[in-house]
């Protein structure tokens, strides 16, 4: 019975670590995502990380805008596979994520994934208006950043980024080798601008951005494995 009731104890270390983890993840507004230490998970048993350092600001602006804040902002986790996991931020109506003609606007959402992602995927809806747009992804990868340049990466120069713009590619993805220490930063910088001749409005309806994670699955199950052994070494020699 010792062998049994060691690899027992095995799970029940596995299953207690995991209910350790930050609360789920679920749709709420980008003001309770933002708040100081607010850390939650997404998950998709087997695997699941950590969704956290959420910021927003505004970074600069041309004209005078009609600003959004983190209280119009709904924040939606997806898991569209066990493999990945991801955010979608969406305006809250009437809220819009938009500029008028003469007018731009700069903002960051800036996160941390824990454990990290192996790539970013970025995606944003169709083009409306005549101005342009963009959402560009700066990835710290194996850190985080301190202030609102990428060269502030904790690991700079190990970056990466991916960005789509409405008069491209409205989805792009970029791979990376992920970081021993199991951590990605991302500042996502969203910048709208109506501001050339003839330019009336520009806005953006979603921004969708999701990564592929090494899975915990497999060390899972490599640890009860570890445990089996060491279970049927222990029976042989008693």
């Amino acid at each position: 019975m010792r062998p049994l009731r060691f690899a027992l104890l095995a799970l029940l270390f596995l299953a207690a670590a995991e209910s350790l983890a930050a609360a789920r993840c679920v749709p709420a507004l980008l003001s309770v995502y933002d708040a100081p230490l607010f850390s939650c998970t997404v998950s998709n048993p087997p695997n699941m990380a950590s969704f956290e350092n959420v910021s927003f600001s505004v970074l600069s602006t041309i004209g005078s805008p009609t600003l959004i804040s983190d209280t119009q902002i709904m924040v939606t986790p997806v898991s569209p596979n066990p493999d990945y996991f991801g955010v979608e931020f969406t305006p809250v109506s009437p809220a819009t994520l938009s500029v008028g003609a003469g007018q731009e606007a700069v903002y960051l959402i800036a996160y941390t994934w824990d454990p990290s992602v192996r790539d970013i995927d970025l995606a944003m809806d169709p083009p409306p208006g005549t101005g342009t747009r963009s959402v560009e992804d700066d990835i710290c990868i194996g850190g985080t950043f301190t202030s609102n340049t990428i060269g502030s990466c904790t690991t700079f120069p190990n970056t990466a980024t991916v960005t789509v713009s409405g008069s491209g590619q409205q989805f792009n993805t970029v791979s990376f080798t992920p970081p021993t220490n199991g951590i990605v930063g991302v500042r996502e910088i969203v910048t709208l601008d109506a501001t050339s001749a003839g330019n009336t409005t520009t806005e953006i309806g979603y921004i969708n951005t999701s990564g592929a994670i090494p899975e915990p699955g497999t060390l899972v199950g490599g640890l009860l494995a570890l445990a089996i052994t060491i279970a049927k070494l222990r029976a042989k020699r008693f």
